[in-house]
Parts: structure tokens; C-alpha cells; sequence
């Protein structure tokens, strides 16, 4: 008797297998779940910021930093949350917790002007000129408020009388920024480029009179995270493809980092178009690539210049366009295309030599 109820259990338990289409039901039911959840954390800390933005500018600070805090345990890459923090944070002095906080919201939002704000502040304190020169720029390029727009002019211009070498006779560029294709316009199966009329090109560009060149990382221009690590990734392929073409002397990007990373800039990602001029001019370049990279809704855009680093001003600027980041390669192909043929433009006024005499800012 016994041995047959157990051979009944048996048979039974083997006849119960579980139901891989109920399994993966109950899963995508579960994320589901997880993101409504998700999106509710979200709101509920954004309205948190909201009130506690409120708070401080009524002087209620401990409130508002209570706030900032209950928001950042509902979302901890909430930008908002962590930049304010960072200003209670710096007008209190505790410094280094500024600075933790400031590096988050920029991690979280590059775009975060009142981040560059206080991010320059901190560094001008520290004595790191150029690193604070270059988080000005941004601030002072994209805030809307007035009042922080001033504060940011002025650190500048005290900035520039300081450093008349660096920035005396610079003239700005204008700002990068992806053009959207037209309406009905398709995007074609492989990268195309736009760009400035190509100037007289040597034949024989001999490579003593080949110029001293840099590409830097390029500007991720769209808000979404997918593209985060694309403009480092751009520049690293581009510089491979000038080395290829033999126009340049191509700064190494192990080397610019290095340089960078003894400016304070080696986590500033990628540099406003003066501040990159400044570093060439440092690194004894005789031009500079930056650039911008950002999606659309059927393709991937990317934008270069380069520019001249004794005057700032841009020899050319060129624009290519692909359905995918599949096509990165190509777009870098395409871009160093475009730059190669400026080469015999580029005035060569240092010896190359000179390149490894590197001074850093006070």
C-alpha cells in the first residue's frame, strides 16, 4: 500500500510542470508593475524639489534641505534635488559635501547650468582655473536667470583679465547644435555629410608642415541616457581616422587626457569650444576639433568644427548624418574626411616638439 501512494506522489509531482508562458506573463507583469512604481517615485520627487525650491527661496532652509533629501530617497538621479543640496551644502561651507552633490547632478545632467554655476564656484575656490573657467562657460551660455547670468559674466571676465594669454585674444565660436532634416527628408542606409566648401588642398603635404591637431570629446546634445559614452566614443574613432589620413599630427587621446586630467578637466566631459581652445593652446596645437553628437527620431547627427587655436575662429565645420549607432564608424570616416581637406589651411606655428612642455592653470 505504501509503496503505491508513493508512486502515486511521484507521478503526480512529475505531472505539475510549471508553465514557461504563465512564468514570463507573471515577469512582465512584475516589471510592469516595477515601472509604474518607478514613475510614481519620480513624480512624487520632483514635487518634492518643487517645494522644497520654495522653501529656500523663503529662507526656510532646514525644511528645504528635509525636502531635497526625501526626494533623493525616491530618486537619487533626480539633478534638481542634488543641485540644490549642493547650494545649501556651499552657502553653509561644507564644501567637499557641495562638491559630491554637484558632481552627481551633473553625472545625472550634463545640461544643468545652475550645476555649472556651482561647480565653477567651487573650483575657482580650489584654484583650479581652467576646469572653473570651462563649467562657467556653460553656466553662462545656457541659465535663464539673470541673476546667475550675471554672477557667471563676472567670474569670466574676472577670469580673462587674470589670464589675458589664455583668453585675451580668443574669438568665441558659435555653439555646436544638430540640424534636424527636413520634413519628407530619409535618412540614407550610410552616413552623408554637409559640409563648408573644401579650400586648395597640397598634394604632397610634406610632414614637417603637417599641423599639431587634438580632437576632444564631443557634446552628447540630447537629453536621452543611450547616447551617454557616444561623443567620447565619436572622438576616440575620429582620431583614428585622421591618424589614417595623414594630414595631422594627431594628439593621442591617452596624452590629451592626461593633460586634461592635470587641468581639473578630466571629468568635465566634453569642453565648451574656448575652454578647448585654451587647452591647445597649452598643448602648443596648432588647431582643435569638438564637436556634437545627438539623435533624432530616424537618425544619428553629428557635428564638428575645427578651430584654429591661435584665433579661436573656425576654419571649417562639417555635419554628418546616419540611420543608427550601428553607423559610428562611418560617421567618423565621413567627418575626418571633411577635416583632412583643411589641412594645408592650418597655419603650423610651433614645433611639434614643444607639445610635451605642458603648463598648468593657477
Amino acid at each position: 500500500m505504501m509503496h503505491s501512494l508513493v508512486i502515486f506522489i511521484f507521478a503526480f509531482g512529475f505531472g505539475l510542470q510549471p508553465d514557461p508562458a504563465s512564468g514570463q506573463k507573471r515577469i512582465g507583469q512584475q516589471r510592469a508593475q516595477n515601472a509604474i512604481q518607478e514613475r510614481r517615485e519620480k513624480r512624487l520627487a520632483e514635487q518634492l524639489v518643487d517645494e522644497g525650491a520654495r522653501l529656500l527661496k523663503a529662507g526656510r532652509t532646514a525644511l528645504a534641505a528635509e525636502k531635497f533629501r526625501q526626494a533623493l530617497q525616491l530618486d537619487w538621479e533626480n539633478d534638481r534635488a542634488h543641485v540644490f543640496a549642493a547650494q545649501i551644502a556651499w552657502d553653509e561651507k561644507r564644501f567637499e559635501i557641495a562638491k559630491n552633490h554637484v558632481g552627481l547632478a551633473l553625472k545625472y545632467n550634463p545640461q544643468n547650468t545652475r550645476a555649472h554655476l556651482i561647480a565653477g564656484e567651487i573650483l575657482l575656490q580650489e584654484g583650479k582655473t581652467l576646469a572653473a573657467f570651462d563649467h562657467l562657460r556653460k553656466a553662462s551660455a545656457n541659465v535663464s536667470d539673470e541673476q546667475e547670468k550675471r554672477k557667471a559674466e563676472k567670474f569670466l571676465s574676472a577670469l580673462r583679465e587674470k589670464h589675458p594669454a589664455w583668453f585675451g585674444k580668443t574669438v568665441v565660436a558659435a555653439p555646436l547644435s544638430a540640424s534636424a532634416p527636413s520634413a519628407g527628408t530619409k535618412s540614407s542606409s550610410s552616413p552623408t555629410t554637409n559640409a563648408m566648401p573644401a579650400g586648395p588642398l597640397s598634394s604632397s603635404l610634406s610632414t614637417a608642415a603637417r599641423p599639431n591637431l587634438a580632437v576632444f570629446t564631443f557634446d552628447e546634445t540630447s537629453p536621452q541616457k543611450s547616447l551617454q559614452g557616444w561623443g567620447a566614443s565619436l572622438a576616440e574613432m575620429l582620431t583614428t581616422a585622421l591618424i589614417n589620413s595623414g594630414r595631422y599630427r594627431i594628439i593621442e587621446r591617452k596624452q590629451l587626457q592626461k593633460v586634461l586630467e592635470e587641468q581639473a578637466l578630466g571629468q568635465s566631459g566634453a569642453l565648451d569650444s574656448e575652454t578647448a581652445v585654451v587647452v591647445g593652446k597649452i598643448m602648443s596645437l596648432d588647431a582643435v576639433v569638438v564637436g556634437s553628437i545627438s539623435t533624432l527620431t530616424s537618425a544619428l547627427e553629428a557635428d564638428a568644427r575645427i578651430l584654429n587655436v591661435e584665433t579661436g575662429e573656425a576654419i571649417a565645420a562639417t555635419h554628418s548624418r546616419a540611420p543608427s549607432a550601428d553607423e559610428l564608424r562611418q560617421i567618423a570616416e565621413a567627418l575626418s574626411k571633411e577635416i583632412s581637406g583643411r589641412a594645408a589651411l592650418i597655419p603650423v606655428r610651433v614645433d611639434s616638439s614643444t607639445s610635451s612642455s605642458l603648463r598648468k592653470s593657477n
